[in-house]
């Protein structure tokens, strides 16, 4: 900001005008612009030969900056009104306001306490105005710099042109010694005052945002310099404030360097894949870093892939805390799957305990066994899993092996395709009904009878042309329940014939095979 000196005041205007430049000064800290003011001020008071009109004259382009609404010039001393955001040289809004309340843009009521020093955005708007040194015309020729107005303070304590930084008589250059003169001279020829007063002066006028960009003559090619602060403390004993401005720093050199942002992240990365295993660890422990948490999918998948039970899984969970990983918790785990699997229904069945108590038990399964069927073969075709074991299983059937076991205090009904490479594993066993409580005759009447009308209609239906076969698997004593057997204490115990259990204490040799092979146990036989 520049102000220039106007015609001396009486003491009575000049104490009106300190009393209204305290009202405005104290609501901003002063800046370092607002010292390039006073210093200004205070060059053009001993030399007694600046005005306001002069000090405004020095800006290059007065239609680049703004004007005041009083005098119509450049604006001198700049302040903004709060009820409109109008801008104002100090002195003429001072002045307007010792006869008149107000606002000479707005017409809205004005007071000076009202008034303040613009905003961030706009300083920095102000400070970016171009305007000549201030000693552009001590001397016949003057000096020639062309900054921005926030620089402008750096660049007079530093100009060759200012009485106060010559310990002799300013000289001028002769015509014969031209800027390019200068620049063709070689450098070794150059003295080192005066080499060192160029450069100052280039990035002085030149520099933008502390840096500097230069094409040479040589290669074509554009060389940025940049401002580097020499660091007084090593990294590892600054403080954050520290730390985040040399990153900063250091941000804004490797963008340069290496293209823009992504350049200089794809850098980034290459430095650190450059650093052995080792390193790399170390590293991430320094940093303070830890694993990504896995989500619930990604533990109930650890869950699926391993066939773990949840008690192998808190163990899983304990031990890979111990190493810095966590994963969700069992109940989040739980939560997920309630959510991400809602044809399952929960609710409690009446089921019958070993004395023949009748109680609520929790139980989980799948209403629509047909959808289960055709969603998971539907899978399986699509990952080109489906076989037919080379002509085992005809081409025009599929396999269906429905089957439960009790283990655990809970009773599982399972479901498997037999047309896959492995029928029988874990992976192809998917649960579709789940009750707590003994596999009772009763008991699985209570849950599996919805069941039984689903598989009729299951043999009558097809898929993809494709007809069912039905088969029904289980132990000993789950299958006699269900075909409805006394078990290995009946009289037939056995699954597939009508032997008796006397006759089945006879050598197979001895035994009379025919009554044996004439007997077949069918669905129509069972008791």
């Amino acid at each position: 900001k520049l102000r220039g000196v106007a015609a001396p005041k009486s003491s009575e205007q000049q104490q009106q005008q300190q009393q209204h430049a305290s009202t405005i000064r104290p609501q901003t800290p002063v800046t370092g612009l607002d010292v390039a003011v006073e210093e200004v001020q205070a060059i053009a008071s001993r030399k007694h030969t600046a005005t306001i009109e002069l000090a405004k004259s020095r800006f290059v382009d007065k239609n680049a900056v703004e004007q005041c609404s009083v005098c119509n010039d450049v604006i001198d001393n700049v302040v903004e009104a709060a009820c409109c955001q109008e801008l104002f040289c100090a002195d003429c809004i001072c002045g307007w306001l010792r006869t008149s309340d107000q606002c000479p843009a707005c017409a809205k009521i004005m007071k000076a306490s009202e008034l303040k020093r613009p905003g961030r955005v706009l300083s920095r708007l102000i400070g970016n105005w171009s305007v000549r040194c201030d000693f552009h015309q001590t001397s016949l020729q003057g000096c020639p710099v062309i900054i921005p107005l926030r620089d402008l303070q750096e660049h007079v304590a530093v100009c060759p042109f200012n009485p106060a930084t010559q310990s002799t008589p300013i000289r001028t250059v002769r015509p014969q010694s031209t800027v390019e003169d200068v620049l063709m001279a070689s450098p070794s020829k150059l003295r080192g005052d005066v080499a060192e007063r160029l450069t100052g002066h280039l990035v002085t006028s030149r520099a933008h945002d502390g840096r500097l960009e230069v094409r040479t003559a040589s290669h074509g090619k554009s060389q940025v310099y940049q401002r580097t602060t020499v660091s007084s403390v090593p990294s590892d004993r600054a403080g954050e404030t520290t730390l985040r401005r040399r990153s900063s720093e250091l941000t804004r050199q490797a963008e340069t360097v290496c293209g823009g942002v992504t350049g200089a992240r794809a850098q980034e990365v290459a430095g650190l894949q450059r650093l052995s295993a080792a390193e790399q660890e170390q590293l991430l422990v320094d940093a303070g870093l830890r694993c990504q948490k896995p989500s619930a999918g990604t533990a109930l998948a650890i869950k699926a892939d391993l066939a773990l039970p949840w008690s192998q899984l808190r163990k899983l969970r304990r031990w890979l805390h111990a190493l810095g990983v966590d994963i969700e918790s069992e109940q989040t785990i739980r939560s997920f799957i309630a959510k991400k699997l809602p044809a399952y229904i929960a609710k409690d069945l009446p089921m019958t305990g070993k004395s023949g108590e009748v109680s609520m038990v929790a139980a989980v399964y799948f209403p629509s066994l047909i959808d289960v069927i055709t969603h998971y073969l539907d899978q399986l075709h699509a990952t080109g899993a489906l076989t037919w074991h080379g002509g085992v299983i005809p081409d025009s059937e599929i396999w269906l092996k429905i089957g439960g076991d009790h283990g655990g205090g809970s009773f599982k009904l399972s479901l498997q395709i037999a047309n896959t490479t492995h029928p029988n594993s874990l992976s192809n066993t998917i649960p579709i009904c789940i009750f707590n409580a003994k596999d009772s005759p009763a008991n699985l009447e209570t849950a599996l009878s919805q069941y039984r009308s689903q598989l009729r209609q299951l043999q009558q239906s097809s898929w993809k042309g494709k007809s069912f076969k039905i088969y029904f698997f289980g132990d000993y004593e789950f299958q006699t329940v269900n075909y409805g057997l006394s078990g290995s204490s009946g009289v037939r115990p056995c699954l597939h014939c009508l032997c008796t259990k006397k006759a089945m204490e006879v050598n197979r040799g001895e035994r009379d095979e025919s009554e044996h092979q004439q007997q077949p146990r069918t669905l129509e036989t069972l008791s």
